[in-house]
This record gives structure tokens, C-alpha cells and sequence, in this order.
């Protein structure tokens, strides 16, 4: 008798989440395309996909006189998003006879120099080198 008043109660219901993902991917639609779940999570937790200087890392473009033009920081920053495709974490990227050493996963640019700084220096703890 308890089993049968068991299933006779009344049960709450719950929003369906597979339903309310799908409303909210068209929701989301921009002109025909939806935005992907790894944009959406970045923009809920705050992930900036910019490419960021660390203070020693200024002072270091400062100090060796080394600009970084528009196209130039598109371009690291490019070649930041090919190597943490292809998994790098701590990586080299040559460009235009400089030298950045970049922190991947932080999307950060830990030192620059340029190739007079960079000569008889020994880079450790990369996993990974571009040369653009």
C-alpha cells in the first residue's frame, strides 16, 4: 500500500535543461549562425581571448626600443591561438627580428627582445617556438 501512494504523489516538474540549451542557442542566433559553447563560456566566466603584456614585459619593449604596431600585435596574437590549438603552454614566437616569450594558457607575453638581447641567451621551459 506505501509503494502504491508513492507513485500516486504528485511529482515536481523540472525545466527540461536540454530544452532550455536549445532556446537559448536560438535565442542566440546572429544572422543565422549560433555563437559556440566555448564563446558563450568565456563570455559567463570572463576570459578575455586578448593578448596581454606582463609589467616585465613592457618595461622590456620600453627599455630595447621595440614597437609593436597593430598588424604586429594581430599577429601574435594569431600566433598564440595556432600554438594553443596545437597545445603549447610556455611558447618562443620570432617575429620581426623579436623575441616574445609567452605564457599560452594566460594568454600573456612574459618578456620581449630583440636579436642584439636575444644572442648567446638560452631559452628554458618552452614547449613550443613559432617563427613568423
Amino acid at each position: 500500500m506505501i509503494e502504491r501512494m508513492m507513485f500516486n504523489r504528485p511529482i515536481p516538474i523540472q525545466p527540461d535543461p536540454i530544452y532550455e540549451n536549445r532556446q537559448n542557442q536560438k535565442n542566440q542566433q546572429v544572422q543565422g549562425e549560433t555563437r559556440s559553447f566555448s564563446d558563450l563560456l568565456k563570455e559567463k566566466i570572463g576570459i578575455n581571448d586578448s593578448l596581454h603584456f606582463s609589467a616585465h614585459a613592457s618595461q622590456r619593449l620600453q627599455q630595447r626600443n621595440i614597437l609593436l604596431s597593430e598588424s604586429d600585435h594581430l599577429k601574435l596574437t594569431q600566433a598564440v591561438d595556432k600554438i594553443a590549438e596545437k597545445g603549447g603552454r610556455e611558447s618562443l614566437i620570432v617575429m620581426n627580428e623579436v623575441s616574445y616569450l609567452v605564457n599560452v594558457p594566460n594568454r600573456t607575453v612574459i618578456t620581449a627582445m630583440d636579436l642584439e638581447s636575444a644572442k648567446d641567451n638560452v631559452f628554458t621551459n618552452i614547449d613550443s617556438t613559432m617563427i613568423l
